[in-house]
């Protein structure tokens, strides 16, 4: 299992100038090799869905929190359509970076 940070910034523009937000949004991407799921932690509203659903790949209580190998990569998409916030999506690794 391979596991990418990466953290951006928000621009604001106020009045004439532009400003960061105070605090970056980070994403982070975890991948089986045939599918990557892309989590933004910012976005996520923490509904249980996920680890309640499919403790086996989601679990809070484990580092990292998502396990790739634990689960199929149909039942793992199956999985990540439900999250409510789109705190989570996922790529076909041989479609690109395009996130659903």
């Amino acid at each position: 299992m391979r596991v990418h940070g990466q953290k951006r910034i928000k621009f604001y523009l106020n009045s004439s100038h532009i400003t960061t937000a105070s605090m970056p949004l980070s994403t982070l991407k975890y991948t089986n090799g045939e599918v990557t799921v892309v989590w933004k932690p910012d976005t996520c509203i923490h509904s249980k869905i996920c680890w309640t659903e499919l403790r086996e790949v989601f679990d809070p209580f484990k580092k990292p929190w998502i396990n790739m190998d634990g689960g199929t990569t149909e039942r793992i998409i199956e999985q990540v359509r439900k999250c409510p916030s789109g705190a989570l999506s996922y790529f076909m690794n041989n479609d690109g970076d395009d996130a659903k």
